[in-house]
């Protein structure tokens, strides 16, 4: 099992209240302590308080996330909570998950990994394949 360290990722986010995103591998990656640079696909659905443009803090949470590292590693939501990866987006076109919950399996074994203060942003981001994107 390789330790996390960085995980990049940037996915289209449509202006719905639930929205099925894509991961783009040209800008999704996994950094392991040892080894090449790995990039992810996959995709992950996520559930929003209010639809962008925002004018207050609004909840969001992942409702589900699949993702796959080059190197074969798999990355979900921890089945075992009922909110792993519940969030806040605010106006200013940031969000934070103050712990993201995951389960990783390399195919020999899977390990929970929780992941303090992820923070990203979301708006009109260069590269964006729409026109709302989410980026951690």
């Amino acid at each position: 099992m390789r330790p996390l360290l960085l995980l990049t990722a940037l996915a289209g986010l449509l202006a719905l209240p639930a929205s099925a995103l894509t991961l783009d591998p040209a800008r999704s990656t996994l950094t392991p302590t040892a080894g090449a640079v790995e990039t992810l696909s996959g995709s992950l659905v996520a559930t929003l308080g209010a639809t962008p443009p925002l004018v207050a803090n609004t909840s969001f949470d992942l409702a589900s996330l699949a993702v796959t590292s080059s190197g074969g590693l798999s990355i979900t939501l921890d089945p075992a909570l009922a909110n792993p990866a519940a969030g806040v987006l605010s106006p200013s076109g940031s969000f934070l998950i103050p712990n993201l919950f995951l389960e990783l399996d390399d195919g020999l074994a899977s390990v929970a990994l929780t992941v303090p203060n992820v923070m990203g942003s979301y708006g009109a981001l260069a590269g964006c394949p729409t026109a709302v994107c989410l980026e951690a």
